[in-house]
């Protein structure tokens, strides 16, 4: 359903699975619903299409993730699904550009306190 957007596969874990693209984890399924990964950028689609973020508890209080489940409409249809898959992608992806992009810390002008000579 996702195979458009690269090199798709899938790896068991969380008593889900995690689905990566080339390498990168941008979706999961547990419970066999698909939640695709979600960021500030991204969530506001996921909350017009009334979908719900993944949750699980958490020393007895839920927590919700970054992951929300795929409009119900998407899933026979890969023309459909194949945009929220790419928006998934780019979520994760953004991070690690914004990282790349931020500036090298400046060293400080303070000296560190040497030894003393005896």
């Amino acid at each position: 359903m996702l195979a458009s957007l690269g090199s798709v596969s899938t790896w068991r874990k969380f008593g889900g699975h995690g689905i990566y693209c080339d390498g990168i984890m941008f979706a999961l399924i547990s419970g066999e619903v698909l939640y695709l990964k979600a960021d500030e950028v991204s969530q506001p689609h996921y909350q017009a299409a009334h979908c719900t973020p993944f949750v699980y508890p958490m020393r007895g209080k839920p927590v919700a993730m970054s992951y929300w489940r795929i409009p119900e409409e998407t899933l026979e249809s890969p023309a459909l699904a194949t945009p929220w898959g790419r928006r998934a992608l780019e979520s994760t992806l953004r991070p690690i550009r914004r990282a790349q992009a931020k500036p090298a810390p400046k060293e400080s002008k303070r000296k560190r306190p040497g030894k003393r000579a005896k």
